[in-house]
């Protein structure tokens, strides 16, 4: 059994953290432009954001011969959370930042792999 430590030194897991640290960075200051959307699109993003990271940790966690199920709820929730990432540009509540959609597809296509 791995220890928790193995588990945190995943690659996705660790992405998928950093990817979620971001997003909370930029909650705040959305919430302070834009305090009429703060219980929409900032609960979203907040919801997408902690989902992707719950269940990319299920399924890191999860022994390999169970953790199908964990692998595809893991790739819906990132591709929720980069869906809200990218309708919070489009709609100017937040800046565009490349770099963050590209390793939300990186990670998608890391989890591909899994199922």
């Amino acid at each position: 059994m791995k220890t928790s430590n193995e588990l945190r030194s995943n690659p996705i897991w660790k992405d998928t953290y950093e990817i979620v640290e971001h997003i909370y960075s930029k909650i705040d200051d959305l919430i302070t432009n834009f305090p009429d959307e703060q219980w929409n699109i900032a609960s979203k993003l907040r919801n997408a954001a902690s989902d992707s990271l719950f269940c990319v940790s299920q399924a890191v966690g999860n022994a390999p011969e169970m953790s199908e199920y964990d692998w595809n709820n893991a790739r819906k929730n990132i591709f929720s959370l980069q869906s809200m990432y990218i309708f919070a540009t489009k709609q100017k509540f937040i800046e565009l930042e490349p770099e963050i959609i590209v390793k939300l597809d990186k990670l998608l296509k890391e989890i591909e792999v899994y199922w």
